[in-house]
C-alpha cells in the first residue's frame, strides 16, 4: 500500500498539469509561450504581471493592468496604458503565422483617440505594419501600414467577415490569427489574412508593405492613447478620458515561419 501512494501523488500531478499547445507542434513553429514560466521575461512592460485569475489555458496568462483615470491612482501618464515590448524573431523570415488568444475585460473602455495593439517590423526595428489597433473608440480593431521604406498608406478593415470587440465579445478570450507575407520587390502581392475564433474576417493578396527586409518582430503595445497628451485631462465620470480599472490578458502566442495555419491551443 505505501508504494502506492507515491504512484497515486505522481499520477495527479501529471493530469494537474497543463496539457501542451497543440499549435506549439505544427511545422515552421520557432516560437511559443504560454505564460506557465513563472517569469515574464521578455514580456516586461509597465504595469505587466502574470496573473492566474484570468487564464485560457494552463496556469497564468499575462495581465495587462489599465488602472482607473478618475480619481487618478498614479501621477500623470503620458497617453495612458501599460507600456509595451518587443518579441524579436530569431532569424528573419519573409512569411510567418502568429496566433494567440486575447481577452478585454466586460467593462473595457476603448481610447476616444486609438487603443495600440499588435505591431509588426522589419529586424533593424522599422515597422512595417500596425497589426489590431482600435481608433476612434469603436472597437473594430483594424492594421494599417506604417509609411516608411516607400510604404504607401492604407488601412486594413475587415473584409471577409465583421467582428467588433464591444458588447458581448468583451469579457471571453479570443482566438486571434494571422498570415502575413511580404510583397515581391515592385509588386503589389503582399498577403495580410486574419482568422478570429477560426473564421476568416480578413484577407488582402494585394499588399505593397513597400522596399521591406523582412519581418524581423513582432510588438505588443499597451497604449491608451488619450486626449490633451494624458489621462489625468478630461478623466472625470462621462468624460473621454474617463476608464475604470481594467485588464486587457493575453495568453498562448504561437509563431510559424511560412503559411502554416497553427489553429487551436486545445485539440478538437
Amino acid at each position: 500500500m505505501k508504494t502506492g501512494i507515491p504512484l497515486l501523488l505522481a499520477v495527479a500531478c501529471a493530469q494537474a498539469s497543463p496539457a501542451p499547445d497543440a499549435g506549439a507542434s505544427k511545422p515552421g513553429v520557432f516560437y511559443s509561450h504560454g505564460f506557465e514560466t513563472g517569469a515574464l521575461g521578455d514580456w516586461n512592460g509597465r504595469d505587466w504581471s502574470l496573473t492566474s485569475a484570468e487564464k485560457f489555458d494552463g496556469e497564468a496568462c499575462l495581465d495587462l493592468f489599465y488602472p482607473a483615470t478618475y480619481p487618478s491612482v498614479k501621477p500623470p501618464r503620458d497617453n495612458g496604458g501599460p507600456g509595451y515590448n518587443v518579441i524579436n524573431f530569431p532569424k528573419p523570415v519573409q512569411e510567418f503565422h502568429m496566433r494567440w488568444y486575447e481577452k478585454f475585460s466586460s467593462n473595457w473602455k476603448w481610447s476616444p483617440i486609438a487603443t495600440k495593439g499588435w505591431m509588426v517590423g522589419e529586424p533593424d526595428g522599422n515597422r512595417i505594419l500596425y497589426l489590431k489597433n482600435d481608433g476612434g473608440g469603436a472597437g473594430a480593431r483594424k492594421g494599417a501600414t506604417n509609411e516608411t521604406r516607400e510604404t504607401p498608406a492604407r488601412e486594413f478593415p475587415d473584409n471577409r467577415g465583421s467582428f467588433v470587440w464591444q458588447g458581448k465579445n468583451l469579457g471571453r478570450w479570443i482566438q486571434c490569427e494571422v498570415h502575413l507575407k511580404l510583397n515581391t520587390p515592385g509588386k503589389t502581392d503582399g498577403v495580410y489574412r486574419e482568422w478570429i475564433d477560426g473564421v476568416l474576417v480578413r484577407e488582402y493578396r494585394d499588399v505593397n508593405f513597400g522596399k521591406r527586409q523582412a519581418f524581423g518582430y513582432v510588438e505588443l503595445s499597451g497604449y491608451w492613447n488619450a486626449l490633451e497628451g494624458h489621462c489625468n485631462i478630461k478623466n472625470a465620470p462621462g468624460e473621454p478620458n474617463h476608464h475604470p480599472d481594467m485588464h486587457r490578458t493575453v495568453d498562448n502566442v504561437v509563431l510559424a515561419a511560412g503559411d502554416v495555419m497553427i489553429g487551436p491551443a486545445r485539440a478538437k
